[in-house]
């Protein structure tokens, strides 16, 4: 059983505020104003429970991203310069798996494609 606590509902309504829905460690410190290794604490367990992704930027930097109770059915794109999350619609993510199908390969888990988002190439 999953337990509600007010720094777990502090971290994800600030990852779930933001346009990208992630944020570095620095900025749900800033947010929530929760001390360090609380969030690192509350991260790991989202981590483990499948509610918080993490990836890495280009400069190396750790992003958290919250995830979505149905992005297991659709895929992502993240860029690799600013980490920012971007879902694929489902309609292209089907047509994508169904294409995999007719090759022989079937797509086992959600799938997170590198690119530059718009906001970056700018």
């Amino acid at each position: 059983m999953e337990y509600r606590t007010r720094q777990k509902d502090a971290i994800l309504e600030s990852l779930r505020k933001r346009d990208v829905q992630s944020a570095t460690i620095e900025e749900l410190i800033s947010d929530t104003r929760l001390g360090t290794s609380t969030i690192y604490r509350v991260l790991d367990r989202l981590i483990e429970n499948g509610r918080v992704v993490l990836s890495r930027r280009s400069d190396g930097k750790r992003v958290y991203h919250y995830r979505e109770s149905d992005c297991d059915n659709h895929m992502h794109l993240r860029c690799r310069l600013c980490g920012r999350m971007i879902h694929i619609d489902g309609e292209i993510t089907k047509r994508i798996r169904e294409e995999a199908g007719k090759m022989g390969a079937v797509i086992l888990n959600s799938t997170v494609l590198e690119c530059i988002c718009p906001e970056c190439r700018k």
